[in-house]
């Protein structure tokens, strides 16, 4: 019986059958004590209240985020205009332009492809890249897309005011385009547009809606550009005809 219960107790403690344990030195016990401390010692009051006003700031923008969802794009877009015209008169350019952007996005939204204020967002956002940064392909892009957005459908309305203002979107796209593709030097096509823009001018004038102090001031505009684009032209023809000139000496 004994030689049994040996041969048993030395069958358990064989380490093929038994799980490896390691023993832990006296400095691994050290960190392992001063690792179970650290994890029960409190944080101090300033880290709680950093990660309080973290969580506090996540719900806030969150918050505010889900307030801007729920509004409706009417409304995001009269707030909109409201910050174009302040960073406008503030020459905050960047700031305007990225309104300007977002107020053509949300134009689409709420008027749809054809509508005129559309146009009205196109071509208000082509003059301030011309005006404001002088990117003249920006501005001849855009112009190009407010004139679609006019011809794509039949602006109806029986409102005077109304069509006073189809109007002024349009004598404004074909002043904008003229102006840029005179800064291209593509004079044929700005005399073309600064024609049709005159145009629209002088009908739009003779609507009673319309102001004679406004219809002044935008034909003023319209013939300051022609008269500029007439020297422009003239100085051309001035430059050829030296060039001319100079090569008919030479032979």
């Amino acid at each position: 019986m004994s030689n049994q219960s040996s041969d048993v107790e030395y069958e358990t403690t064989s380490p093929i059958l038994m799980p490896i344990v390691e023993e832990i030195r006296p400095e691994e016990s050290q960190e392992v004590a001063h690792t179970s401390s650290e994890s029960n010692y409190d944080e101090p009051e300033s880290d709680k209240n950093d990660k309080s006003a973290a969580v506090k700031k996540r719900k806030h923008k969150k918050s505010k985020s889900d307030s801007l969802s729920l509004t409706p794009p009417s409304k995001l877009l009269i707030r909109c205009e409201k910050k174009i015209a302040k960073y406008k008169q503030n020459r905050m350019v960047d700031k305007a332009i990225e309104e300007l952007v977002r107020c053509t996005a949300l134009s689409r939204i709420v008027y749809g492809e054809g509508h005129w204020k559309l146009a009205k967002a196109y071509v208000q956002l082509a003059d301030a890249y011309f005006h404001f940064k002088n990117y003249v392909l920006q501005a001849v892009y855009h112009c190009e897309n407010a004139r679609n957005a006019m011809l794509s459908a039949v602006q109806m309305t029986e409102s005077q005011l109304e069509k006073a203002n189809i109007l002024d979107v349009l004598m404004r796209i074909y002043l904008t385009l003229g102006r840029a593709f005179m800064a291209q030097k593509k004079y044929c096509d700005s005399e073309q547009a600064l024609a049709k823009a005159d145009k629209i001018s002088q009908q739009r004038s003779q609507m009673s809606c319309v102001s004679s102090k406004e219809s002044t001031n935008w034909q003023i505009k319209i013939a300051t550009l022609l008269g500029r684009l007439n020297a422009n032209e003239k100085k051309v023809c001035h430059l050829k005809q030296l060039f001319r000139d100079g090569n008919r000496f030479d032979n």
